[in-house]
């Protein structure tokens, strides 16, 4: 009910479970069209598709629409049907996937949307329903995939669409008949946070709590002054990024009534421990 759709699927992970969900939705005479930045859970579950994959560059309709347009050639001649995948929001690029343009060619063309709304689940919309939602697509979308381990810091996933695909999928992903399940305390918390219509903490809207955590993450870059109205009472204008080291100094960013305050940079990242540095110098090739 939350996503809008007939029934949905409890999933025991996230990254394993869009896998699974990919390659039971796809058979040898389908065809894939993707978005070339999708995340690397949905490209492992591509690469056991053994049909036609054709990905289109990354947020480009134009590229889509010629990508699409050749998988209606392919699937007439293999007799299969055609899966489009994109991202409701990019984990790696954070930003919107095109789910309002991809959408509009299904008036053109016959083939189901798979989305992957990870990062937009519990943070775009009304409601918190995610990127669908926000865009004004949601009932576009055939196959809404999310995971609780974003927006509800949990663990476990979900995918939702209409009562036949989900019948169907029951009995067809291996990552899922021959796994465990989520346990019943994460399915319980999911369910009580789902039960309220806010997946975010606090029972703040979505739409103030990304307002509120923008703020937070521009103070990090800028004067942090900037943050001070929303910290609680008695909190001092810092905000605290322990494990980094910066040009101005470690543990956190702070306040010069004397100085005109400078963005901070961040040099490198260290272990607050040994100090000593994350990355190996292959990072850099």
């Amino acid at each position: 009910e939350f996503v809008n759709k007939e029934a949905g699927l409890l999933l025991n992970c996230g990254y394993q479970g869009i896998m699974s969900v990919v390659d039971a939705l796809l058979e040898r005479h389908d065809v894939v069209v993707y978005d070339k930045d999708c995340h690397a859970c949905i490209y492992d579950g591509i690469r056991m598709h053994i049909g036609k994959r054709l990905p289109f560059e990354h947020n480009d309709i134009d590229s889509f629409a010629k990508q699409i347009a050749k998988a209606e050639i392919l699937a007439k001649e293999s007799k299969g049907g055609i899966l489009v995948i994109t991202e409701g929001v990019f984990g790696m690029r954070g930003e919107q996937g095109i789910l309002k343009e991809i959408a509009a060619y299904k008036q053109t063309y016959n083939f189901r949307l798979l989305v992957d709304d990870a990062h937009g689940f519990g943070t775009l919309g009304a409601t918190g329903a995610g990127a669908g939602e926000e865009q004004g697509v949601m009932d576009e979308i055939d196959v809404y995939f999310s995971t609780f381990a974003k927006s509800m810091a949990s663990i476990g996933a979900f995918f939702a669409g209409d009562k036949d695909v989900m019948d169907f999928m029951k009995y067809n992903m291996r990552s899922q008949m021959f796994a465990k399940s989520v346990p019943m305390p994460i399915v319980a918390g999911a369910n009580e946070a789902v039960g309220h219509r806010y997946v975010v903490l606090g029972g703040q809207s979505p739409l103030l709590l990304a307002k509120q955590l923008r703020v937070v993450a521009e103070a990090i870059v800028v004067p942090t002054k900037a943050a001070t109205s929303i910290l609680p009472p008695g909190t001092s204008g810092m905000v605290g990024i322990n494990p980094l080291t910066t040009s101005t100094g470690s543990g956190c960013t702070k306040n010069n009534d004397n100085k005109k305050e400078k963005p901070i940079r961040v040099t490198k990242m260290t272990n607050t421990f040994s100090k000593k540095v994350y990355f190996p110098t292959s990072i850099n090739r």
